[in-house]
């Protein structure tokens, strides 16, 4: 829900408390109090609900982060593993070619990167 909506909703309710309240004796008397209290209240409120989801959005970029970072170490295996079949293909070297083979079956992304390495020269 958007925050328009949420300060309309606190203005009716505000509105409907005091209609509702102003026919008691007591809270004609102390009306002056209320504009004091009331604001406060509603600044308080607001105050913890931004905190709260000044976090989520924390969590959330920090999320992206991490996705962004794998993204990036997928997008370094495949240049390098281009740029060893472009080096195979000009060799025309078999042998370069399956040991490329073999190097993409390892899990281990580090090992798989030093492997590349090496072979790249």
């Amino acid at each position: 829900m958007s925050w328009e909506w949420i300060a309309l909703a606190a203005i009716l309710a505000v509105f409907v408390v005091i209609g509702v309240t102003w026919k008691n004796p007591i809270t004609r008397k102390y009306w002056k109090y209320g504009f004091i209290l009331l604001p406060a209240v509603l600044v308080i409120i607001v105050s913890i609900i931004n905190k709260r989801s000044g976090n989520r959005g924390e969590r959330r970029a920090d999320t992206l982060r991490g996705t962004i970072d794998d993204l990036k170490e997928n997008l370094h295996d495949v240049q390098m593993e281009t740029a060893i079949e472009v080096t195979a293909a000009k060799t025309k070297n078999a042998a370069t070619i399956e040991e490329l083979k073999e190097v993409k079956k390892i899990s281990d992304k580090k090992e798989r990167r030093k492997r590349l390495a090496d072979m790249m020269g």
